[in-house]
């Protein structure tokens, strides 16, 4: 969360007693904050679950990502996520909520459809908060961001065509490179100009006679948790088993 970027409270007036010893004691500074009618507040929280307060905050404007920082969270093993052609607000919510459930702290967007969509007033309601907890960046060139990252992280790509069988026994890892997911709204989940700049592509199994298939966010709540699910000792991963049957 991010205290300094506070900016205004609105509570429920019904409660504005019950909040107001709470309130003016926030920060070095006094927050301002209005007593507004329930229905109001529904609307500046965007939803009915508002709990009789909302806040409004001061956004950060996505920056562009450099060599020096990505080495940086290297170091750190800090988990990267990237999100390409994603407007839908209710798939960027879902996506940002599991990313930051699963440790996941910077989120790298092209600035031309997912960085627009992600400043959405609806995305941060819905999201529960999830968007405080994750750092958000972005980029011209998705495939030249990627050919940058690729250098200290080992990119998931998933695709509904080919790829490698998902095998949730066994945790994707490469030496010395902490692995980062690419999510696309495109139709094969990949774009096909994208292929090349991830280290592995996966292939999710939908049923043969589906109508419907997965959704970037539904994606997500399959993959996250498995990718994130414990930090695997160099050499010990699949590719680093693979690459010593081979020699």
């Amino acid at each position: 969360m991010r205290p300094a970027a506070l900016r205004e409270i609105f509570v429920d007036e019904k409660k504005s007693k019950l909040f107001s010893e709470l309130l003016s004691g926030i920060g070095r500074e006094r927050v301002e904050w209005k007593a507004v009618s329930s229905t109001e507040l529904s609307r500046i929280a965007g939803t009915l679950k508002h709990g009789g307060i909302a806040a409004r905050t001061e956004r950060p404007e996505p920056a562009q990502v450099k060599p020096a920082m990505r080495d940086d969270w290297h170091a750190a093993g800090e988990k990267v996520l990237f999100l390409e052609n994603i407007s839908d607000a209710l798939q960027l919510a879902s996506i940002v909520r599991v990313a930051a459930i699963c440790g996941i702290t910077r989120v790298i967007a092209d600035e031309k459809i997912s960085v627009p969509a992600l400043a959405n007033s609806r995305v941060w309601s819905i999201s529960g908060g999830a968007l405080e907890m994750l750092k958000i960046y972005r980029t011209e060139s998705m495939a030249g961001m990627l050919r940058m990252m690729s250098e200290k992280y080992f990119v998931v790509g998933l695709v509904r065509e080919g790829g490698r069988r998902i095998d949730y026994s066994s945790v994707p890892a490469f030496p010395g490179k902490p692995v980062a997911l690419f999510l696309s709204g495109d139709e094969n989940g990949v774009p096909a100009e994208m292929i090349s700049r991830c280290g592995y592509l996966f292939h999710v199994p939908e049923p043969e006679s589906a109508i419907l298939h997965y959704t970037p966010a539904e994606l997500a709540a399959l993959v996250l948790p498995w990718i994130s699910s414990r930090v695997k000792r160099p050499g010990t991963g699949f590719l680093a088993r693979k690459k010593a049957r081979v020699q």
